[in-house]
């Protein structure tokens, strides 16, 4: 893959800068994980949550969450290529994009970005959503746990106040997924 081809020269070249960390989307806005067959129609108590997102797991039979783990494991060693001069910080997920309501993209085979709400309103969805999508994550990440700096679940979280996520719920999806985290890494 392309991105594959030029990851080396651009951290080689970020290391001739002096830089020392890079933020790397991992789930970002959602749009690469999670098809139109993973959403049901939810309970509509607002604008944002008018659907139940059952999040699939990373690293299944599908080709899409294979590659999700697969090039991870690809930016992970990328990373361990530089010997730790150049450190990762994974971003989990990007919040506001996560909840905001969005019809299923007409542009993408199934694709939907948005409408995962319930990842953080209702905590049998959350609890799936750690154990399928970060804990597989953290699982490839572990053997190169010294070339990454730190994690960071969620992207600017408080925006999702204003997007049908109640601040307990936040609270609550922030314990969690930290938990997780620390629980399995060096501190996070």
């Amino acid at each position: 893959a392309l991105w594959q081809a030029r990851l080396a020269g651009d951290l080689a070249f970020f290391d001739s800068l002096g830089i020392k960390l890079v933020r790397w989307f991992l789930l970002a806005d959602g749009k690469s994980y999670g098809r139109d067959s993973d959403f049901t129609a939810g309970p509509a108590t607002n604008d944002y949550n008018q659907y139940v997102f059952h999040p699939p797991e990373i690293g299944s039979s599908t080709p899409e969450l294979d590659a999700i783990r697969a090039d991870f494991e690809v930016v992970l060693q990328h990373f361990q290529a530089l010997d730790g001069r150049v450190k990762l910080v994974p971003c989990f997920i990007d919040g506001q994009q996560w909840a905001n309501d969005i019809p299923p993209d007409a542009s993408g085979p199934g694709l939907r970005p948005g409408n995962r709400g319930s990842v953080f309103n209702d905590a049998t969805s959350r609890g799936e959503f750690l154990d399928r999508a970060l804990s597989p994550l953290l699982s490839v990440s572990e053997p190169y746990s010294e070339y990454i700096a730190s994690w960071d679940l969620i992207n600017e979280p408080e925006g999702l106040l204003n997007h049908g996520v109640a601040k307990e719920q936040m609270v609550a999806f922030l314990r969690d997924g930290i938990g997780m985290i620390n629980s399995r890494t060096s501190g996070g």
